[in-house]
Order: C-alpha cells, then structure tokens, then sequence
C-alpha cells in the first residue's frame, strides 16, 4: 500500500532515484532504452499492480514535485540545443515542430473525442499533453538504435522544442477550461505570451 500522507517521503523519493540509476545500468547493459524499463518500473510499483507507490505517498508535497521535475526535464533538454544541431537538418526540424506538432494535436484530439467520447475541450487538452515526445524519450533511443546525423538532429531537436511548447499548450489549455476562455484569439494571446515568457527565462538562465 501507498503511503499516505507523505510520511515516507524521503524514503520513496530515494527509492525512485535508486530505480532510475538502476534502469540506467539496465539499459547500457542490454541496449535497451532506460525508459522501457522506467515505465515498467512504474507499472508495476504503481497502484495498478503492487501499489508500492501511488500519488498519496507524497502527500502535499505531489505538485512541487511534479512541477521541479518537469522543470528539470525541460530545461536540462534546452541547455543540449545548439545551434550547429539546428543546421544539420532545418527542413525536416521545421516540419516536425510546426506541421508533425499540429497534425499531432489534432489527430490525438479527434481519436480521443469519438473514441472516448469526451467533450472537445478535454479532448483538446489530452490533445496537446501527448503532442510531446519529450527529450527524455528520444534521447535513449537514439543512445542505442544507430540513426544517421540528419535524422538523429531532427528528431532530438523536434523533442526538445516540442517538449516545451506542448507544456506551455496544454497549461493554456488547462487556464481556459477552468477560467472559460473560448475565444480562439484569447487563447492564441495568452498561448504567446507564455512561450514568451518561458523564451525570455530560458534566454536569461543561459546568460544571453
């Protein structure tokens, strides 16, 4: 059974770094991406079988946790961009963030509206959370299956950036369910001046 209230908090939070070492040294040995064996690690200490580990474990203190580590994987994915990748394959970078990004939301959004039946404004929200594949996917990937420069750059590129800006989306999303924003030009507003607001505090991390 989970913890509740948080009292083992330490001890979870330890045990999961633990686990995640261990995947790592699962993965380099097997050449198998270390998220295959996270998410089995999930699955199986999660509610869903074992229930080792569940949200009530970490009491009050879930959504901290959750926002410094989507935080830490945002950012520690920006800080690998570089220029110099960016150019070994524009053409096929540019589309995967704008045209793949939204043939990625609109698909999701759709599936999920007539095959779950869920209203369009929750549809639109699953939508723009499974827009990103997220560096932390790609990047062990592209560790262990042979790739060649272009596509390799394109894809941990398209990661990255779409990690970020699928974020930013789904919160305007969350902001305009809960608030009642309905105006398709009032979400574009507020969606651009959270990526602005987000470009700004990368740039001034990074010390340009």
């Amino acid at each position: 059974m989970a913890a509740a209230g948080g009292g083992y908090l330490l001890p979870i939070v330890a045990a999961i770094i633990g686990i995640g070492v261990i995947a790592q040294i699962l993965a380099d040995r097997f050449q198998i991406p270390s998220v295959v064996f996270l998410i089995a690690a999930g699955v199986l200490l999660g509610p869903e079988v074992l229930g080792v580990v569940g949200p009530d474990s970490f009491g009050n203190a879930l959504g901290a946790i959750v926002g410094l580590s989507v935080a830490i994987i945002v950012f520690e994915g920006a800080f690998h961009l570089r220029a110099e990748k960016l150019r070994e394959a524009p053409a096929a970078t540019l589309k995967l963030i704008t045209f793949g990004a939204a043939i990625a939301l609109v698909g999701t959004t759709v599936a999920v509206h007539f095959l779950l039946s869920a209203p369009w404004d929750i549809s639109f929200l699953v939508g723009s959370l499974l827009v990103a594949t997220g560096p932390t996917v790609v990047t062990p990937i592209l560790d262990v299956v042979p790739t060649r420069d272009r596509v390799a750059a394109a894809l941990e590129t398209e990661g990255i950036v779409n990690d970020v800006t699928a974020a930013i989306l789904a919160v305007v999303i969350f902001t305009a369910i809960n608030v009642g924003i309905d105006d398709p030009l009032s979400l574009l507003t507020l969606f651009a001046e959270r990526l602005a607001s987000a470009s700004s505090s990368a740039v001034s991390s990074r010390g340009f």
